[in-house]
C-alpha cells in the first residue's frame, strides 16, 4: 500500500466576546420550548474552523434546450428567493426554485401547459413580475396526425408563491397552481419564435394586467411579423398584426420598450425594439434594428425609430434596460456593444475615442440592469455580455447627473466566466441586488452568479435539482462554528439563535438549505453540540464571500477561505493560484487511481482518505452502491428479478398464488403496539437519565458539592486536542461514513434506472437512524479518552510535587476515573435508547409503505382489496393461518378479540415514567391520589405503581359507554390460549430446528421446497403467538370474570408487542436470506467458479451466515418475549409459557453456537445441548397445555 501523507487539520480561529453565556431558565419553561437566560459572569467564546474539500456528490443537473433561441428567465418568489424558468432538453417548460430549510435546496417542477396532444414542445415563453403577481405566457407546438405543426399560446397568472417545507413535505407551490388558459388565434396558426409580456397600465380590474407580443418566423404561407395578443377571455379577436412599414425575412430578437423624455409629465409610449433581417440593395439580407412605438391600444404602429448600428457592424442581439426616468435605454450587441440613451435613441453613446464598448470583441448576447443609490444619489449600470467565444464579460457604468445623464463605462476586458451559452438577470428588491443566471455551452446546465461586493470575487452555484443523478466532483468549503463557555468550555444549549449575513450565496447549514444576503440576516439555531456547520460550494475559484456572524451583541467575520489562504501562503511567486489548484486536483486524482490493478477498492480509498477525505468517502460510496443493482422483467404471469451483486447476476421467478381473504385488524394492533412502545421508551428515557443522576449522587456524593462554581482555568493541551478533533470539518465528514445507506441508495437508483414503475420501500431512513449512533459514540469515546489522559497527567504532576499526599492524590484520581467511566456508561446506554427510539419511529413507515411490482402487486390488490406492503402481507398471512387453525372457535369470540382496539386506542393510553427522581417530591401527592392504598414507601414507589397500569381502564370505559356484551366464560378463553400455545410451540420448534440445521452450512445448497416449508412453519408459529397475545390483551376488560393475574398490564402489553415485532423481523430476514441463497445455489450448481470469483462467493457466504444468525436469534428472542410477558406467566404461574420462554432462550443460544462455534467440540456440545433443551421444554409445555385442556373436560 502506498504511503499516506499526513494532513494538517485547520487551526480554529478563536474570538473572545462579551455576550453572556446562555443558561436554561428552568423556572420559565414553556412546554417543549426551551427558555434561555443569561449567565451573570460567564461569556461566549466563538471558535471557527474551515476546510476546503473536494467531494463527489450525487446530483441531477438540469439540462436546458440547446439552440440560440432557448429562453432563460429569472424572477423571485414572495420571500425574494430566485425562481428560474427554462425549457428543458425534452421541450417541456420547467421551474427551478430554491426552498429554505429543505434537505435539497433546489426543486424542479414541470409547468408545461397541457395542449390538445400529449407530445408537445414549448417554443417560447416569458415571465413578468408585477408587484406580488407573476404572469406567464407560453407557446406550445404539437403536430397532429397527418397535418402541419400547430402552435398554441397559453397564459396564466399567480401570486408570488411561498414554497416551504412543512412536516417534511413541500407546500406552497405546485404545477396545479398555474391555471393555464388557451388564447384562440383568430388569424390562424403561426410559427412562434419569441414571446414578450409587457405591463398594460390601462388594464381594467378583472382583466389581465399585461399584453403579450409574439414574433413569428417566415413560412411558406406567412412572412415573419410581430403580433399583439390580448389574453383577456372576453376579447373577440385576441390576435392583432402589427405592421411597421418594413419587410422582414425573420425576427431575430424582440424586447419591450417605453419611449419618452425625462421631463416631468412627458408622454410615455409603449413599444417594441426589433432586430430583424430585411431585404437590402447592398446585399441580399441586411440586419436592422428599429424601435417601434405603438398606439394606446397597443395594436398598431405609431412611429418607427431606426437605430444607427454602423459602429458595431452586424448586430446580433438587443436588450432594453429600464431606467430611473421611467423609460428604456437600448443596448445593441455586435462588434462591441452600443448603448443608446433614451433621450436620443438614434445614435449610440461613444467614448472619447469615438468607440462603442469593447469594439474588438464580437458579442452575441447582452443584458443590463440599472440601480439608483442614495446618499449621495448615483445611477449605476451593470452590463453582462456573452461573446462569440462563449465568454462572459462584465461592464460597469455610471451616469453623469450633471451632463444629461450620459454614462461612462469601464471594463477590465477579461472574461469573468467561460463556456457560457445564455444569460438572464433580474433585480431582487428583497436583498437590493441584481441576480444573474447563465447556462453552460458544454452541457447546458444552469448556474447562479453573484458577486461579493467586498472582495469582488464572482461566486457561481450550480442549480442541482433533486432526483436520481450521477456523481460529479465539487469543491466545498466546510466551516464549523462552535460557541463555548469561557469558564468551563461547555457548548451553548441546543437551539441558541445565531444570525448570519453574507453576499448573496446559497449554503447548507446543519444539513438544511439557506440563502444568505446582506440586507436581511438569516437566523439559524445551534445543534446539540453548540455548533453550526456551514457547507458552501467553491466550484471555480479559491475565494468565497465572508460570513458575518452576530450573537446577542457584537459581530464576527468568519472566512471559510482562512485555512486555504494559510496553506497557499508558501506557494512560490512563479506558481499562480490557478496552477496550484489544478496541480492539487491532479495529484489527488492520481492518488485515487494509483495501482488500481494491484489493490482492492478499499485499499485504494484508504490511500487518499487522509489527503482527500471528501473524494475518498464518495469513492467508497460509489463502489459499494455499484455492487447492488436490480433488473426486473415482467411477463404475462411471471415476474423475473435479476439481482447483480459485485458482477454476479442472480435470478429468480415469482409466480402468482391464491389466498383466502379475511378482514382483520391485526395491522392496526401491530402499528398501535409500535406507537405504544415508542411512547413508552420516549417517556422513560428521561426516567433512565434521572436514575443515572440519582445513582451518581448516591455513589459520588451530593450534586450540590459536585456542581460548585468553578473558577475560570486555562484549557489543557489534551482538552485542546480533543476539542480540535471533534470540531474539525474533516472529522465530521468521516462520521458520515454509512455504507448501509449507500447500498440502499444503490438499490433505489438501480430500480429507478431499470424500471421506473418498480417501487420498493425506502429503507434509507432506517439506515440513517442506525448510522447516527456512530457520531455520538465516537464523541463519547474521545471525551472519555481525553479526560482519562488528563487525569493521569494531572495526578502524576501533583504526586511529583507533593509526595506526602500521594495516597490522597491516587484516591482522588480513582474517583475521577470512576466517575468518567460512569458518565461514559450512562451516555452509551442513552445513545442506544435513542437509536432504538429512532428505529421504532421509522419502522411503521417502512412496514406501511406500498410496494409496486408490475404483474404481481396488482394481482394482490385485486385479491385482497388492499395495497401490497410488509404489514399487509404479514397480517394477511397471519390472519388466514389463524382462521384455519381456529375454525372450531366461534366467530363471535374471534371478532371480540379486536373489540378493545378501537381507532385511537394507542394514543389514549396514559403513561407515566417508570422512575421518578427521589429529589422530585412534588409528584408524590399526585401519585398517592391516583393510586390510593398503603402509605408505606415501598408501596408508593413510582416504579411499583407503574407496573399496575394496564389497558383495562381503556376498554372498560368504552364498554361502559357503549354497553358491554356478555362476557365469555373463562374456560373457553383459556382453552383457546392453550391451543394457541401448543401450536405455536410446536411450529416454532420445527422452525428453529431447521434454522439450526442450516447453520454452519452456508456452502451447501438449499432447496426451494425447504425454503417454502420453513417459511410456512414460521408463519404458523407467528399466527399462534398473535392469537394467544390478542386473547390476553382483550382480557383487560373482563375483570369481573377474570383472575387479576390474568389481566395484562402496561409492561406486559409492551413486552408482547415488542416480541411480536422482533419475531416478525426475524421471520422476514430468514425468508429473504433463504430466497437469495436458493437463487445463488441454483445459479452456481452446474458451473465452475473461476479462481478470482471464489473470494466473492466466500464473502457472500459470510454475509449469509451473519444475516441467518440475526434472523434466527430475532425469532427466538421475540418468541421468548411474547410468552414471557403473558399475564400470569410468572405469578400464577403458567408452566406452559414458562417452559416455552426457556425453550426460546435455549433456541437462540443454539442458533449462535451452530453458526459460529460448531467447528469446536464445546460449540457442538452447546448446540446439541441447547437444541435438546429447546425440544424437551417445548414438549413439556405442550404436555402442560394438553393437561389444562383435558382437566376441565374430565371434571365434567
Amino acid at each position: 500500500m502506498a504511503s499516506m501523507k499526513q494532513t494538517q487539520l485547520a487551526e480554529p480561529t478563536i474570538l473572545q466576546t462579551h455576550v453572556p453565556f446562555p443558561v436554561i431558565d428552568i423556572e420559565n419553561l414553556d412546554g417543549d420550548n426551551v427558555v434561555l437566560g443569561k449567565h451573570e459572569t460567564d461569556t461566549i467564546v466563538v471558535e471557527s474552523a474551515s476546510e476546503l474539500v473536494t467531494s463527489s456528490i450525487t446530483t441531477s443537473l438540469f439540462r436546458t434546450q440547446k439552440g440560440d433561441n432557448s429562453s432563460l428567465n429569472i424572477v423571485h418568489d414572495a420571500n425574494g428567493r430566485p425562481m428560474v424558468f427554462s425549457v428543458g432538453s425534452d421541450g417541456h417548460l420547467y421551474c427551478i426554485f430554491h426552498v429554505e430549510k429543505a434537505s435539497h435546496p433546489w426543486q424542479l417542477l414541470d409547468i408545461t401547459p397541457v395542449a390538445e396532444n400529449t407530445s408537445v414542445s414549448v417554443t417560447a415563453f416569458d415571465v413578468l413580475e408585477i408587484k406580488q403577481d407573476l404572469h406567464f405566457s407560453a407557446s406550445v407546438r404539437y403536430t397532429p396526425g397527418g397535418s402541419e405543426e400547430t402552435h398554441q399560446v397559453f397564459w396564466a397568472s399567480i401570486k408570488q408563491p411561498n414554497a416551504q417545507i412543512t412536516d417534511g413535505q413541500l407546500v406552497g407551490f405546485t404545477a396545479s397552481d398555474l391555471k393555464w388558459k388557451l388564447i384562440q388565434n383568430n388569424l390562424g396558426s403561426r410559427v412562434i419564435t419569441k414571446l414578450v409580456n409587457v405591463v398594460n397600465p390601462d388594464a381594467v380590474p378583472g382583466s389581465p394586467a399585461f399584453t403579450i407580443f409574439a414574433a413569428t418566423r417566415t413560412t411558406e404561407t406567412h412572412l415573419a411579423s410581430t403580433y399583439a395578443i390580448n389574453p383577456s377571455q372576453s376579447a373577440s379577436a385576441p390576435w392583432t398584426i402589427i405592421s411597421f412599414g418594413a419587410q422582414s425575412y425573420s425576427i431575430v430578437d424582440m424586447q419591450p420598450v417605453v419611449v419618452g423624455s425625462a421631463s416631468k409629465g412627458a408622454k410615455k409610449r409603449a413599444g417594441l425594439t426589433l432586430l430583424h433581417d430585411a431585404p437590402s440593395q447592398k446585399a441580399d439580407v441586411e440586419r436592422r434594428c428599429h424601435v417601434l412605438t405603438l398606439n394606446d391600444a397597443r395594436d398598431e404602429a405609431f412611429g418607427l425609430i431606426p437605430l444607427n448600428t454602423e459602429k458595431i457592424s452586424s448586430p446580433s442581439a438587443i436588450w432594453t434596460s429600464f431606467n430611473s426616468w421611467g423609460s428604456h435605454d437600448v443596448l445593441v450587441a455586435g462588434n462591441g456593444i452600443a448603448f443608446h440613451q433614451f433621450q436620443n435613441l438614434n445614435d449610440p453613446c461613444l467614448d472619447s475615442k469615438g468607440d462603442v464598448i469593447l469594439p474588438h470583441i464580437t458579442f452575441r448576447q447582452v443584458t443590463c440592469k440599472e440601480t439608483m443609490l442614495a446618499n449621495p444619489r448615483r445611477y449605476i449600470l451593470s452590463i453582462l455580455a456573452v461573446s462569440e467565444d462563449d465568454e462572459l464579460y462584465l461592464i460597469e457604468g455610471e451616469r453623469d447627473a450633471t451632463n444629461f445623464g450620459l454614462p461612462t463605462f469601464k471594463c477590465s476586458g477579461l472574461p469573468v466566466r467561460t463556456d457560457v451559452a445564455q444569460i438572464a438577470c433580474h433585480y431582487n428588491k428583497q436583498i437590493d441586488a441584481i441576480e444573474f443566471i447563465y447556462t453552460t455551452k458544454r452541457d447546458n446546465q444552469i448556474s447562479h452568479l453573484a458577486r461579493d461586493s467586498k472582495t469582488g470575487v464572482w461566486i457561481s452555484t450550480d442549480l442541482q435539482v433533486q432526483g436520481p443523478g450521477t456523481l460529479a466532483k465539487e469543491n466545498q468549503y466546510v466551516t464549523t462554528i462552535t460557541l463555548l463557555s469561557k469558564a468551563t468550555g461547555d457548548p451553548v444549549p441546543e437551539g441558541y439563535p445565531v444570525s448570519l449575513k453574507s453576499e448573496p450565496v446559497f449554503v447548507k447549514i446543519n444539513d438544511l438549505a439557506y440563502r444568505l444576503n446582506r440586507m436581511r440576516p438569516t437566523v439559524v439555531k445551534t445543534n446539540a453540540a453548540g455548533q453550526i456547520d456551514i457547507v458552501t460550494a467553491a466550484p471555480d475559484h479559491l475565494g468565497i464571500s465572508s460570513l458575518e456572524l452576530s450573537l446577542e451583541s457584537g459581530t464576527r467575520d468568519s472566512d471559510p477561505n482562512d485555512n486555504v489562504e494559510d496553506n497557499s501562503s508558501s506557494i512560490g511567486s512563479e506558481t499562480t493560484l490557478v496552477e496550484w489548484h489544478g496541480a492539487a486536483a491532479q495529484t489527488s486524482e492520481k492518488g485515487a487511481h494509483a495501482q488500481r490493478e494491484e489493490q482492492s477498492w478499499i485499499e485504494k480509498a484508504v490511500d487518499v482518505a487522509v489527503e482527500y477525505i471528501g473524494d475518498a468517502l464518495e469513492f467508497l460510496k460509489t463502489v459499494v452502491k455499484q455492487t447492488v443493482k436490480f433488473v426486473v422483467k415482467v411477463g404475462a404471469k411471471v415476474l423475473r428479478i435479476y439481482l447483480r451483486i459485485q458482477g454476479k447476476v442472480l435470478s429468480f421467478v415469482v409466480k402468482h398464488t391464491a389466498a383466502l381473504v379475511r378482514s382483520v385488524k391485526l395491522k392496526d394492533v401491530t402499528l398501535g403496539s409500535l406507537t405504544v412502545l415508542e411512547r413508552f421508551l420516549a417517556i422513560n428515557r428521561s426516567s433512565l437519565e434521572d436514575l443515572f443522576n440519582d445513582a451518581e449522587t448516591l455513589i459520588f456524593g451530593s450534586v450540590e458539592r459536585l456542581q460548585e462554581p468553578q473558577a475560570p482555568r486555562q484549557e489543557t493541551t489534551i482538552e485542546r486536542f480533543i476539542k480540535r478533533v471533534l470540531n474539525s470539518p474533516i472529522i465530521k465528514l468521516i462520521l458520515k461514513f454509512n455504507p448501509l445507506s449507500w447500498i440502499l441508495e444503490g438499490v433505489s437508483e438501480g430500480l429507478s434506472e431499470s424500471l421506473p414503475d418498480f417501487k420498493l420501500p425506502d429503507i434509507t431512513p432506517l439506515a440513517e437512524a442506525i448510522g447516527m449512533t456512530g457520531d455520538a459514540l465516537l464523541e463519547v469515546f474521545l471525551t472519555v479518552f481525553g479526560q482519562i489522559i488528563e487525569n493521569i497527567a494531572t495526578s502524576g504532576t501533583e504526586a511529583l510535587l507533593n509526595p506526602k499526599q500521594m495516597l490522597g492524590i491516587i484516591i482522588s484520581a480513582i474517583k475521577k476515573a470512576s466517575r468518567t467511566l460512569f458518565h461514559a456508561t450512562r451516555d452509551t446506554i442513552l445513545i442506544a435508547v435513542d437509536c432504538i427510539i429512532r428505529m421504532i419511529h421509522v419502522i411503521p413507515g417502512l412496514l406501511t409503505e406500498a410496494w409496486t411490482i408490475p404483474g404481481l402487486t396488482d394481482v394482490w390488490e385485486d385479491w385482497t382489496g388492499q395495497e401490497f406492503s410488509l404489514i399487509n402481507f404479514a397480517t394477511y398471512g397471519s390472519a388466514v393461518l389463524l382462521d384455519l387453525m381456529t375454525f372450531a372457535v366461534l366467530d363471535q369470540i374471534k371478532t371480540s378479540a379486536c373489540a378493545p382496539f378501537r381507532p385511537g386506542w394507542a394514543e389514549r393510553i396514559e403513561m407515566e415514567p417508570l422512575y421518578t427522581s427521589f429529589q422530585d417530591t412534588r409528584n408524590q401527592a399526585v401519585l398517592a391520589a391516583r393510586y390510593p392504598g398503603p402509605s408505606r414507601p415501598e408501596d408508593t414507589n413510582p416504579m411499583v405503581m407503574m407496573v399496575m397500569t394496564d389497558y383495562g381502564s381503556i376498554s372498560q370505559k368504552d364498554d361502559e359507554k357503549q354497553g358491554a356484551a356478555p362476557e365469555t366464560e373463562e374456560t373457553s378463553n383459556s382453552s383457546f390460549n392453550d391451543w394457541m400455545s401448543i401450536v405455536g410451540g410446536l411450529f416454532k420448534l420445527i422452525t428453529n430446528g431447521l434454522i439450526v440445521y442450516q447453520a454452519g452450512r452456508a456452502e451447501e445448497p438449499i432447496g426451494r421446497k425447504m425454503v417454502a416449508f420453513k417459511t410456512v412453519t414460521a408463519l404458523v408459529a407467528l399466527g399462534s403467538m398473535i392469537g394467544e397475545g390478542s386473547s390476553y390483551i382483550i382480557s383487560s376488560g373482563e375483570r369481573a370474570n377474570k383472575d387479576p393475574k390474568d389481566i395484562a398490564n402496561l409492561g406486559q402489553n409492551v413486552g408482547m408487542s415488542a416480541g411480536l415485532a422482533v419475531a416478525v423481523v426475524g421471520v422476514m430476514v430468514e425468508a429473504y436470506m433463504d430466497i437469495t441463497k436458493a437463487v445463488n445455489d441454483a445459479r452456481i450448481a452446474n458451473m465452475d467458479l473461476p479462481f478470482d470469483k471464489m473470494d466473492e462467493q466466500r464473502q457472500y457466504q459470510a454475509q449469509y451466515k451473519v444475516a441467518h444468525c440475526v434472523g434466527g436469534c430475532a425469532l427466538n428472542i421475540g418468541a421468548a418475549a411474547m410468552t414471557g410477558c403473558v399475564p400470569g406467566c410468572w405469578t400464577k404461574p403458567r408452566w406452559g409459557n414458562i417452559l416455552q420462554t426457556g425453550a426460546s432462550v435455549g433456541g437462540a443460544v443454539a442458533v449462535v453456537a451452530a453458526n459460529y462455534f460448531d467447528e469446536t467440540p464445546k460449540g457442538k456440545a452447546i448446540k446439541w445441548g441447547m437444541l435438546i433443551t429447546d425440544s424437551s421444554l417445548t414438549v413439556a409445555s405442550m404436555y402442560s397445555g394438553f393437561s389444562n385442556i383435558i382437566a376441565p373436560a374430565a371434571s365434567k
